[in-house]
């Protein structure tokens, strides 16, 4: 059975984005991405990765089988900074603080909601995934620092939110990408076969929330 894996990438700001550097972070993503669903693949099912910049509000994510290529499996979004995060204009998080708002150690955010609400690690149904990076803190005087930052802290944002394991959920015992503060230039293999694991599983992304931070971003009375 053939399968896609399809990854929209969204960089919400015109001023103070990733601009030049997407045609790199996404190049890296796509290599990673695909080296995950090779992990994934065998006689019985085949998966492909499709990574692309997303330019416009909309797209799908949930009510299908996950490996169809009409669903967005993962939405990343890039934003300036925390105080313009995408993931506080969701109904579901509005009101709570981010780590980040406190911690600039914090280069990105992933929020998910499972059921039943207390389910421990491998028996979490999702509802809803988000995820975020934070370009500012992304940026170093070096350009191709700052392509690695932005990538590989979108991967790690990712893999909170495919494993459905938001947090320390995620870091502890873990390194590479998956680590608290991520190393290396690429996904290590137990990073790959983590995420390969789990690509049956369609976490719900939230592709509203492009408009709805366009919308916020334009109001004149309650933007950013």
């Amino acid at each position: 059975m053939a399968n896609t894996y399809t990854v929209r990438l969204i960089d919400c700001a015109t001023s103070g984005g990733v601009g030049s550097d997407a045609a790199a972070v996404g190049a890296s993503l796509t290599t990673w991405y695909r080296a995950v669903c090779q992990q994934a693949s065998n006689d019985a099912n085949s998966w492909t990765a499709d990574v692309q910049w997303q330019a416009q509000p909309g797209g799908n994510s949930s009510g299908q089988d996950a490996g169809n290529p009409i669903i967005i499996n993962m939405i990343i979004y890039f934003v300036p900074s925390p105080r313009e995060s995408m993931i506080k204009l969701h109904p579901s998080f509005a009101s709570i603080t981010l780590p980040a708002e406190k911690d600039t150690s914090e280069w990105g955010t992933t929020v998910v909601r499972w059921t039943p609400p207390n389910a421990g690690i491998g028996q979490r149904t999702p509802v809803v995934g988000i995820s975020e990076v934070y370009i500012a803190r992304c940026r170093d005087t070096a350009s191709a620092a700052t392509q690695l930052n932005l990538a590989r802290i979108g991967f790690h944002e990712s893999m909170h939110n495919q494993l459905i394991r938001p947090g320390n959920d995620l870091h502890r015992g873990n390194g590479g990408f998956a680590a608290e503060t991520p190393t290396g230039s690429v996904p290590s293999s137990p990073n790959l076969q983590m995420m390969a694991a789990t690509l049956g599983v369609l976490v719900p992304q939230w592709p509203d929330g492009f408009q709805a931070w366009r919308n916020k971003a334009n109001d004149p009375l309650g933007g950013f």
